[in-house]
C-alpha cells in the first residue's frame, strides 16, 4: 500500500553512513530511501536505482579466496509511485579469523529512467562494518610458581582473552597428572569453567596447594583449556 504522490521523481540515498553487523549474523538489511518526490517521471510511472557491493577490507564470495566475509550483492532497486524505501539483504559469514573490523563498500548508482525529469542520486555511497566476534583463550604465562607453604593456600592462575570480547565466552580449566606433583598429596585436582562476560578481558582460577611436610625439589602441575565456548580456539 503506498501513500500519496509528491510531484517529482525524488533523489535516492542510503538512510546512514554506515551500517554494522556481527559477523555471527546471518545478514544486514540496507535500507534505501526516496527524498523529495514520489511520482513517475515523463517516461512512466516507476524509477529505479541500481545498488551494489565491492570489498573493502572484507573478501566477497566472488573472490575465490579461502575466506568469504559476505556475498556480493547487484540488483535494481524498482519504485513505484508513492513508494519511498526500498530494502536490500547482504549475507554475511563468520570467518573464524581474530581480525580487525572489515568493511564493505555500498553504492548507488546508475538512476532511471534518465531523463530531464528524472530521479537524482543524494550520498551514493555507504559503508558496511562487519564486527570481528572472533578471540581465543589462552594462559597469561606458559608458567606459573608459588610456594606450597603460601598463605593463601591456593596458586593463582590467570586466563587471558585476546582478540573480541564483544560477545560471553567460555573455558574449562583443569589440572592434568602430567607434573611431577602428585594430586591430592602436593595439590588438589582442579576442573572449573571460567566464565567470560562481554568486555572482559581476563580471568582467574585458583588451585589449591598442600603443604607437603617431606623434603622434595620443585615439583610441577600440569594443566589445560579445554572446551572454549564462543570463541576460535585456546592456548
Amino acid at each position: 500500500i503506498y501513500g500519496g504522490n509528491v510531484a517529482g521523481a525524488g533523489t535516492f540515498v542510503f538512510d546512514t553512513d554506515n551500517y554494522q553487523v556481527d559477523e555471527v549474523a546471518t545478514n544486514v538489511t540496507v535500507t534505501i530511501r526516496r527524498l523529495g518526490g514520489t511520482s513517475g517521471t515523463s517516461a512512466g510511472p516507476n524509477v529505479s536505482v541500481t545498488f551494489s557491493t565491492s570489498d573493502g577490507t572484507a573478501l566477497s564470495d566472488t573472490d575465490h579466496q579461502a575466506v568469504t566475509n559476505y556475498d556480493t550483492v547487484v540488483t535494481n532497486l524498482v519504485f513505484p509511485p508513492g513508494e519511498v524505501v526500498q530494502s536490500v539483504t547482504i549475507p554475511v559469514f563468520r570467518d573464524y579469523i581474530i581480525s580487525p573490523d572489515l568493511t564493505v563498500n555500498l553504492n548507488l548508482s546508475d538512476p532511471r529512467p534518465q531523463v530531464a525529469d528524472g530521479p537524482e542520486i543524494g550520498n551514493y555511497t555507504a559503508s558496511l562494518t562487519i564486527l570481528n566476534d572472533d578471540g581465543a583463550l589462552s594462559f597469561s604465562s606458559d608458567s606459573y610458581a608459588a610456594p606450597e607453604n603460601i598463605a593463601s593456600g591456593s596458586a593463582l592462575i590467570t586466563l587471558v582473552r585476546s582478540g573480541s570480547s564483544r560477545l560471553p565466552a567460555s573455558v574449562q580449566f583443569v589440572t592434568t597428572s602430567t607434573g611431577t606433583a602428585i594430586p591430592n598429596v602436593n595439590y588438589l585436582p582442579v576442573t572449573n569453567a571460567v566464565p567470560f562476560a562481554a568486555g572482559q578481558s581476563s580471568g582467574s582460577v585458583f588451585v589449591p596447594l598442600v603443604d607437603d611436610p617431606l623434603v622434595t625439589g620443585d615439583l610441577t602441575v600440569g594443566m589445560q583449556l579445554v572446551n572454549p565456548k564462543n570463541k576460535i580456539g585456546r592456548a
